[in-house]
């Protein structure tokens, strides 16, 4: 290959071929979201959700029934996912009541106390059309102007972080202040938006506030600095507004009393008034949502909320195949790297090996030369430790972040028993914190199968040196104890009549049959000494690897002789007549 390896994903992005490849799905998507658009915008009260799934669902499957490189029940899957998820509910919201954008208290049940069990008031919200919906489409010039000023009003001070932190709750001292969701900033800034344009004396009035905010702002960050106040902070450069009080109630200098309670003042000030503005923007919002219009929210939930979802869906998949590719073609790199005779050198250099350890192991079917004594029965629960998995979707994966992810597709579809992380596709860190990260030697179960051949299906983790891997969604991660079931071995395991058997039983299911850790952990199996185990890995390893020299060869011809085929059938290369030759 031309390239460097470390090329190859930038080639293919950029190549014009993949290039019309995304294109055209892309345009397949389009075609089907035109079709059904007028369909789900028609869908109205007393409407029939289950036939309106099932005729989109079924149009989007045979729209990418012929798209290559994706498997068309992938993208149907995802579809069925977001319905169970959103969809379902917002039909039968509309089904009940129309197309209508209400919105609804939100209450919360106090949990300790003096008011434990009493009903707090959380706000509202409007289930068929969340907020931030409103300004992706109506408001998008005015958020950006905005976002400027809501960092401004969030952003006391670098010394204010930990006060933030610590006075933030719903009795904290900073509750008003305290930094908002994604989610309500839109909502702020699209309630800006609309205020302005309906009643400019009160937007303007607002603003005099938020200016006023930002004056108490500046206040408080030149008092942070202020020799009285640093003197307050702690080691890592923060202070609290404990201390601030602490220390106005300890002291008597009538300077220092004056610029601690100008600090104060100045903080309480700021919270007032961004608590007068917040609640004359939920108001204003509250009283907004009645105006919209049928098609506006028509427009709002079918194109912006669900056409939207899908579209992102479709895109993961196609991220997917790019990460697909770039692995493949990693792995032909490597496979071409050597010449075929050196190739065919080591198949026999390896055969041999293989014939040595079978004589060693006589018949294969009694114990190997050297090893006696019984094998002991244990059970493996008694022996392992299970890891916290994640149930991230395809949908959520990307190609560059730092942690690598073991989806359970990518266990049915390895060959190896070994699984080398290298071309596994990622997930963003933080998505990944309360993760645990596997090692060398951890198996990897497969907890969902759609035939019994598959229950049990794993890979042992090996090559992880230097990166982050997680185990995904549908997986069951386990670390054995080194001292009863030996690295190598453990990859054999699901190939073990009794430990097959066992789980098999166990497994339930009618489509697809799921395995979890308590039948993992029930197993009781006759092992060997991990002595034993090491010698039984290092020999079934060999043949492995003579399997894989054996296919890499028999692939390298099959390529050969397409490219003979696409040059002899077509006419480029012309045989040679011997006779007429002579």
């Amino acid at each position: 290959m031309r390239l460097p390896v470390t090329e190859v994903k930038s080639a293919i992005l950029s190549h014009d071929e993949f290039a019309a490849f995304k294109a055209g799905v892309i345009g397949v998507f389009d075609q089907w979201r035109t079709t059904n658009t007028p369909r789900l915008k028609g869908f109205n009260k007393e409407g029939h959700p289950k036939k309106l799934i099932v005729t989109i669902a079924e149009a989007l499957l045979k729209a990418f029934r012929e798209a290559k490189l994706l498997d068309a029940y992938d993208i149907y899957q995802h579809l069925m996912d977001y319905w169970a998820e959103t969809m379902q509910d917002d039909c039968y919201l509309i089904a009940a009541d129309g197309w209508l954008a209400e919105t609804h208290p939100v209450l919360e049940e106090v949990k300790s106390g003096k008011k434990k069990g009493e009903m707090k008031d959380k706000g509202w919200a409007c289930d068929l059309i969340p907020k931030p919906y409103i300004v992706v489409r109506y408001f998008a010039r005015e958020q950006r102007k905005l976002d400027v000023l809501q960092g401004e009003l969030d952003a006391v001070g670098v010394s204010l972080t930990e006060l933030v932190e610590k006075h933030g709750g719903d009795e904290g001292i900073l509750k008003d202040v305290s930094t908002k969701g994604d989610a309500q900033e839109a909502y702020t800034q699209a309630i800006i938006a609309l205020w302005n344009e309906e009643d400019k004396a009160a937007c303007d009035t607002y603003t005099d506030l938020i200016n006023q905010a930002k004056e108490y702002t500046a206040q408080l960050r030149s008092l942070t600095d202020h020799h009285h106040i640093s003197v307050l902070k702690n080691n890592k450069g923060n202070f609290t507004l404990k201390a601030v009080k602490d220390r106005l109630a300890a002291i008597s200098d009538k300077d220092e009393i004056a610029t601690l309670t100008s600090y104060l003042e100045a903080d309480q000030e700021q919270k007032v008034k961004i608590k007068e503005a917040d609640a004359a923007l939920d108001k204003l919002a509250y009283e907004r949502y009645p105006q919209l219009s049928v098609e506006e929210i028509k427009t709002l939930v079918v194109d912006d909320k669900w056409m939207s979802t899908l579209a992102k869906a479709v895109q993961g998949e196609l991220d997917r195949v790019s990460q697909m590719l770039t692995g493949r073609i990693r792995q032909l790199a490597e496979r071409y790297a050597e010449p075929l005779p050196k190739l065919v050198y080591k198949v026999a250099e390896l055969s041999a090996r293989v014939d040595e350890h079978l004589k060693k192991m006589g018949t294969g079917k009694t114990r190997l030369p050297g090893f006696e004594g019984k094998w002991e029965v244990k059970r493996l629960g008694d022996h392992v430790k299970f890891l916290r998995n994640g149930v991230n979707s395809r949908a959520e994966l990307t190609l560059d972040d730092p942690v690598k992810y073991l989806h359970y597709g990518d266990i049915h579809g390895c060959a190896a028993t070994m699984l080398d992380p290298v071309a596994l596709p990622s997930l963003p860190s933080d998505k990944a914190k309360t993760l645990d990260r596997l090692c060398d030697g951890d198996l990897v179960f497969a907890d969902a199968s759609e035939d019994l051949e598959g229950v049990g299906k794993s890979v042992e983790i090996c090559g992880v040196t230097g990166m982050e891997l997680v185990s995904g969604l549908h997986t069951i991660a386990a670390r054995f104890d080194k001292n009863i079931i030996a690295d190598g071995f453990k990859a054999y395991l699901q190939f073990c009549p009794t430990f097959s058997i066992q789980l098999r039983r166990l497994s339930a299911g009618t489509k697809v049959y799921a395995t979890n850790r308590s039948h993992v952990a029930s197993i009781e199996m006759r092992l060997p000494s991990v002595e034993e185990q090491q010698i039984i890995a290092t020999v079934l390893s060999d043949m492995d690897a003579e399997i894989e020299a054996l296919e890499q060869r028999r692939a390298k011809t099959r390529d050969l002789k397409q490219a003979m085929m696409q040059e002899l059938l077509t006419g480029k290369t012309r045989l040679v007549n011997v006779e007429t030759s002579v």
